[in-house]
């Protein structure tokens, strides 16, 4: 499974938002060809989001309190990142600029974990007991509400050996079971084996059919 396969049949309108550490990302599926998808990328320190925003309201007033706004266009058929634009300085970037995890994100190729190898909840049973643990399954929220009994997949991939700090590690991505209603171009959680927690991070909002004031032409 590729996510930049299952990025081709989402809408254009989507999107998801993801907390990591002390950060909230909006990120909104601007455009989507038969080629190519432009992401839109919105960071904001959460401390400024309300809790009861309206992502729509917030892009029409211009996202107040983001730190960074970067439209990406990304190729569908390679996964690579092919045109940036910053909205926050106004300006086209080097794509060298930018950082590419969510490109190779998208373009590893996942295997999915089977059930006898998932986290589950709770201590382990002693000595050979059969294991009746419940599997985990991360929490999902769709446009403000949080979804009961949704049941997630698992996806197993090695990050490359690229030089940086993921290298060589094994990414665990969780998108739902069920393909229609949920979103599943991008995974709602992510673990990273053998580092530090600060590297796991989660969708905690997603939803669709919202606009963006900018796309790329």
């Amino acid at each position: 499974m590729s996510l930049k396969d299952n990025l081709s049949t989402s809408e254009a309108g989507d999107y998801i938002v993801i907390s990591h550490g002390k950060t909230t990302v909006l990120l909104h599926l601007n455009k989507l060809s038969k080629d190519s998808a432009v992401l839109e990328e919105i960071v904001i320190p959460s401390k400024k989001i309300k809790s009861d925003i309206d992502w729509q309201d917030w892009l029409d007033s211009r996202s107040p309190g983001n730190t960074s706004w970067i439209l990406y266009e990304v190729n569908l058929k390679s996964g690579k990142v092919e045109l940036c634009y910053s909205v926050t300085e106004r300006c086209w970037l080097q794509v060298s600029r930018v950082d590419l995890f969510l490109s190779t994100l998208i373009s590893l190729n996942y295997e999915k974990v089977p059930l006898n190898k998932r986290l589950r909840i709770g201590l382990p049973p002693d000595g050979d007991r059969p294991d009746y643990r419940k599997i985990w399954h991360p929490g999902l929220t769709f446009e403000g509400k949080t979804g009961e009994g949704v049941l997630f997949d698992a996806w197993s991939a090695r990050w490359p050996r690229d030089g940086g700090e993921l290298a060589g590690k094994e990414i665990i991505i969780y998108l739902p079971a069920s393909i229609g209603k949920y979103l599943n171009y991008f995974p709602y959680w992510i673990q990273v084996k053998g580092l530090a927690a600060k590297f796991n991070f989660k969708v905690v909002d997603s939803g669709k059919n919202i606009n963006s004031p900018y796309t790329m032409n």
